[in-house]
């Protein structure tokens, strides 16, 4: 995030193309709820689904927010961006994706507790998510704690069985950049290899690999 390049805006595409799933699915819930109101029998009945609606709503509207600031990181307007996720939380504090895009955000503030702060919230709401690993192991690499950036990008490749391809591959390059500046030549060259394999179009891996194929030959 910190230098906008075309490799992060798609990833951020990618977070946000399942954030439209979420979208999607919250509408499938309300619409199953407005079908429920039909059948409405007794006052308790009444009054359950008047609840599960306003909390629809909430859901609804803290994701409309987390999109927005998505688009907001984006185009580089960290500070709207941190306004719409806020916002997010404030509307629904269950909401795991906007707490890891609110660390994002902070870390291009240099504000690495609040950013991890906000990420391990997300962790705590979601642990079986890919996406607050993400996150937070980019921090811990931006901060040079690569032995936890190499355990949470570890921990969200586990997790990516339905993650987008971007991501996928992003995370083997990251992992790798995070074994190398921890001096694990090896397990670099061979996750840097991976994103490869998955992304024949990964420039970042191919320069990185290159690279340490080169000072591998000069160590020799």
């Amino acid at each position: 995030w910190l230098s906008q390049n075309q490799q992060n805006v798609d990833e951020l595409i990618a977070q946000n193309k399942e954030l439209q799933k979420a979208k999607e699915e919250q509408d499938k819930k309300i619409e199953e709820l407005q079908k429920q109101v039909s059948n409405i029998k007794t006052i308790q009945d009444k009054s359950v689904i008047q609840e599960k609606f306003i909390v629809a709503d909430q859901e609804f509207l803290s994701n409309q927010k987390t999109e927005d600031g998505v688009r907001l990181i984006s185009t580089g307007d960290y500070a709207n961006a941190i306004v719409a996720l806020s916002h997010a939380v404030e509307i629904n504090p269950h909401n795991a994706a906007a707490y890891s895009f609110l660390g994002i955000c902070y870390a291009n503030f240099k504000t690495f507790e609040k950013s991890i702060e906000n990420c391990d919230k997300g962790i705590m709401l979601e642990p079986n998510k890919a996406i607050g690993y993400y996150c937070r192991g980019r921090l811990y690499l931006l901060f040079q704690n690569y032995s936890n950036a190499i355990v949470d990008f570890t921990k969200a490749i586990e997790l990516t069985s339905d993650t987008p391809l971007v991501t996928a591959t992003s995370l083997f390059t990251l992992r790798g950049l995070a074994s190398l500046m921890n001096k694990d030549n090896q397990s670099a060259l061979a996750d840097f290899t991976k994103a490869i394999e998955l992304d024949s179009k990964n420039m970042s891996a191919y320069m990185l690999r290159g690279d340490l194929y080169v000072f591998l030959n000069e160590d020799t």
